[in-house]
């Protein structure tokens, strides 16, 4: 038995395929199996409570300001826990609100979005995740013109 860290949606599938779920299954499932936590910056309360309560219907969690719930704060700040497939909901419930909150799915969206680009890069038919360990390139040139002949003898020239 071991814990797994899963990434993104590519390593999800891959997972599941590993175990040979049904076809259907790894779709639905997939999203499931990644979690992210995100962290919005100066926000009403009343967009702060109304995120934290779609948040909780979808069974993620959200934490925010203690005083946004009685408005006795101007901003807070919001720290979202979910699973991919939270958030989907999530953004189909905000685009619905009000209070800027179709915005803020758009920019939520997009988040998840850049975040799993950065984090898998393909070089030379190979997939270069982020994160996970130590990567270390070296260059070497072996072209006639790269290195000094003269550099092979310590000896100062004398005119």
């Amino acid at each position: 038995m071991h814990i797994l860290e899963i990434h993104n949606l590519e390593e999800a599938r891959a997972e599941l395929n590993k175990i040979k779920p049904d076809r259907a299954g790894i779709a639905i499932m997939a999203p499931k199996a990644v979690f992210r936590t995100i962290k919005i910056k100066d926000i009403p309360p009343t967009v702060s409570n109304i995120i934290k309560q779609e948040m909780l219907a979808l069974g993620a969690e959200a934490a925010n300001m203690r005083g946004a719930i009685n408005h006795s704060v101007k901003k807070s700040d919001l720290l979202l826990m979910g699973t991919l497939q939270q958030y989907m909901g999530l953004i189909k419930i905000l685009k619905k609100h009000s209070f800027g909150l179709p915005q803020l799915a758009q920019d939520l969206k997009k988040t998840l979005k850049e975040y799993d680009k950065k984090s898998i890069f393909h070089i030379a038919g190979k997939n270069w995740k982020l994160g996970m360990k130590t990567y270390v390139m070296g260059i070497l040139n072996t072209t006639p013109d790269s290195f000094l002949t003269e550099a092979n003898t310590l000896a100062p020239k004398t005119p």
